[in-house]
């Protein structure tokens, strides 16, 4: 539905998609400045804040890790980003269950819509009391994701990703920093006009810059 490919697409990162799916006014704006930025200077590899933590994540629910070597995380970063990365930690433990979540491997594929390509990629995939999820972390220090913006970001997984993953599987986004998850529920139609409105709205921003 969404993989009518032109030349002239915008590459953004999904995250950075999330983010301004989430902001407004001003702020919505400056996601699309600093993603350009990036993305010119860095040649479309930009720097991932968060990368230590999500590869830690990642790799302690592949062996079913504990939640100690989570916490010790903090000590092995760069000092000016360990405030951060304590509070994203203290909300994953929230969440975190080590003894009975299941590593899965995540699914991902590459989207077109509205002008802009993106890799639609969840970077956790759990197999948690009976049922088996897809998740999307929601990293930002500073701002909380709510049910609204949360139910498009679903909707874009659910219509790109569905065809990869068995009927059982859901589609989910965690708000880290509270330990919140947000599973694909609202099947509304309207959801895909709305994103594809945020779409065209990023790309006019990144052409205006």
């Amino acid at each position: 539905m969404y993989n009518t490919m032109r030349q002239n697409d915008i590459q953004i990162s999904m995250t950075e998609f999330v983010n301004f799916i989430n902001s407004s006014g001003m702020a919505k704006m400056t996601i699309v400045a600093n993603a350009k930025m990036k993305h010119e200077e860095i040649e479309g590899n930009p720097y991932d804040y968060w990368k230590d933590f999500k590869d830690e994540v990642k790799r302690l629910l592949k062996i079913q890790g504990n939640k100690d070597d989570l916490i010790e995380l903090v000590e092995r970063v760069r000092d000016d980003v360990r405030d951060n990365y304590r509070e994203m930690i203290k909300g994953f433990l929230k969440f975190w269950k080590p003894t009975r979540m299941l590593w899965l491997n995540p699914v991902k594929r590459v989207a077109h819509f509205s002008g802009i390509k993106m890799r639609i990629n969840p970077e956790v995939g759990i197999r948690w009391q009976g049922k088996s999820y897809m998740i999307k972390l929601y990293l930002k220090a500073n701002d909380s994701l709510d049910k609204r913006h949360a139910d498009i970001i679903l909707a874009l997984m659910e219509s790109e990703l569905r065809e990869k993953v068995n009927s059982d599987v859901q589609f989910a986004i965690l708000d880290v920093r509270r330990g919140k998850l947000f599973t694909h529920i609202n099947d509304d139609p309207r959801l895909f006009i709305l994103l594809k409105s945020e779409g065209r709205e990023f790309a006019e921003m990144w052409r205006e810059l």
